[in-house]
């Protein structure tokens, strides 16, 4: 994973220019889009090679933990776009747990902590939502579009186009945002489909309870 970063920075200091734009998931997984200037210094098919070169060394035990989806030029830059499992693929220093456990892990990043507008929050009440930490993203400008809205964030972090959209400019960040509501709503689908699926199996027992001695008078009847 040092290697990926690596190749990054000789990227930058080649072609003057490197991006990171990653699209994060709920659960961790997600796709990142490298953009640099090409300058004539490297071509697409340089820079395809030498990023397979850096994904084969991290996919070890034949368990793919990033994949390059494409590789193509649009006017003056190249990007590369790639797909990976775990944000921890693109930094092995970044952290994606909540709140309290950050607090746990590393309580300094919680004390720098700042709301986008610069007011003051209850730690305790954000104890239990997802935080997102990073530790090496220098020498890359790097945007991540989150799953929810950016509730608080310390570092040389910014706000981008969106509530749920930040941009990193310093080698160290830390982004906490709200909870996905995708669990409350499966969970109470399921309890929901659990509750009809009870009542239409009580509707039925009782219909076949009711049924069964007018079948039995018949046959006494007989």
């Amino acid at each position: 994973m040092k290697q990926f970063f690596m190749l990054f920075i000789l990227l930058f200091l080649l072609a003057g220019c490197a991006e990171l734009n990653i699209n994060l998931k709920e659960n961790g997984s997600g796709t990142a889009v490298l953009k640099v200037a090409s300058g004539g210094f490297i071509t697409p098919t340089e820079l395809e090679n030498e990023i397979n070169s850096q994904i084969s060394k991290q996919n070890n035990a034949g368990k793919e933990v990033m994949k390059l989806k494409s590789v193509k030029k649009k006017g003056e830059y190249i990007e590369a776009e790639l797909s990976f499992k775990s944000i921890s693929a693109l930094d092995e220093s970044a952290l994606y747990v909540t709140v309290k456990d950050l607090e746990r892990f590393a309580p300094n990043k919680i004390d720098n902590l700042r709301t986008l507008d610069g007011k003051e929050f209850n730690l305790d009440k954000i104890k239990t939502y997802p935080v997102i930490s990073f530790n090496k993203l220098d020498q890359v400008i790097t945007t991540i579009q989150l799953p929810s809205n950016i509730i608080a964030i310390s570092g040389d972090v910014s706000e981008g186009k969106s509530k749920r959209e930040a941009i990193i400019q310093s080698n160290s960040a830390t982004i906490v945002f709200e909870p996905a509501s995708n669990f409350s709503f499966g969970l109470l689908f399921f309890l929901l489909a659990v509750i009809s699926g009870g009542w239409l199996f009580y509707k039925k027992l009782k219909s076949n309870k009711s049924s069964t001695p007018h079948v039995l008078e018949g046959a006494k009847e007989e």
